[in-house]
């Protein structure tokens, strides 16, 4: 008889794996059926916790078997796309929204944040505009602009070129 585990029970698996920043585990729950559904108390799933630890084996894996995982916001506000962004995950997000462009928008819980803002403001304003823009264009309503000019993770000389090419391509302050 061969062993089938409880779906269930990997869910709380996977989400173990996470918090602990284990990818071998999490991945081979992933491959027996289980999902990254499961949240803890802060409202946080398995991807959540790969992005805090910027485990990009474990979140392309996660992507691959169910990137709507990416869209759940935490208990604060924030996607595990979000995470990646303010942690500098920028490789992974410029490719992963070129497949799911709308996953830059904000959530409704919390329009203050995007991931296209957060991409923007850590120096990646030109994708926003060149890739995002013409395959999403509810992007130009998210809170880009505000969030570069609050950013500190780019010099002052190229917020304002990023600031200047976003105002031309119509975004709004």
């Amino acid at each position: 008889m061969m062993f089938v585990p409880d779906i269930n029970h990997l869910c709380d698996m996977i989400l173990a794996h996470g918090k602990n920043n284990d990818a071998t585990y999490a991945i081979t729950c992933i491959a027996y059926g289980g999902d990254a559904s499961c949240k803890d108390d802060d409202g946080r799933n398995a991807v959540h916790h790969f992005a805090i630890h910027g485990n990009m084996e474990a979140i392309q894996a996660l992507a691959d078997d169910d990137a709507s995982y990416f869209l759940v916001s935490d208990n604060f506000g924030k996607t595990p796309l979000l995470l990646l962004a303010e942690g500098g995950h920028t490789d992974f997000l410029i490719k992963f929204l070129k497949d799911y462009p709308s996953y830059g928008l904000s959530s409704s819980e919390y329009p203050q944040q995007s991931v296209a803002g957060a991409l923007a403001a850590h120096g990646h304003a030109q994708f926003v505009i060149d890739e995002l823009l013409p395959r999403c264009p509810e992007v130009l309503n998210e809170p880009v602009v505000a969030m570069v000019m609050a950013s500190e993770a780019i010099k002052p000389t190229d917020k304002i070129k990023a600031l200047r090419a976003l105002s031309l391509a119509g975004f709004k302050a």
